[in-house]
């Protein structure tokens, strides 16, 4: 390779360097979730009640799902991810996978009995 090809591919190396951005660690800016902006949850003092003595994150997760708020409010309300937020509610619970998985067997029991 000759030494003005070399130069170039140094240059544009240095300039797409130089001009690539890299993501935030957080993923997430205060008041966006991705481009779009959220609304801040506020919580009444009964809400604030129950949340404060939830003690995992997915409890709290859950609970403010089940009172309404968005996933992205809820993402940035936490200070975790959208996708961290949308696995937690699109999971079931172990104790309710339990629970129908017992409710089956016995079904299945009584079935054969």
């Amino acid at each position: 390779m000759s030494k003005k090809n070399q130069a170039k591919r140094a240059t544009a190396t240095v300039t797409v360097e130089a001009t690539h951005t890299i993501p935030q660690a957080t993923g997430l800016d205060v008041g966006t979730s991705g481009n779009k902006k959220v609304e801040p949850i506020v919580l009444s003092t009964t809400q604030k009640k129950m949340f404060d003595e939830l003690k995992t994150t997915s409890s709290k997760i859950r609970y403010l799902a089940a009172e309404s708020f968005k996933r992205g409010q809820i993402a940035l309300f936490l200070n975790k991810k959208y996708q961290h937020v949308r696995n937690v509610l699109i999971t079931p619970l172990k104790t309710e996978l339990r629970i129908t998985t017992n409710a089956t067997n016995a079904n299945t029991n009584t079935a054969t009995a």
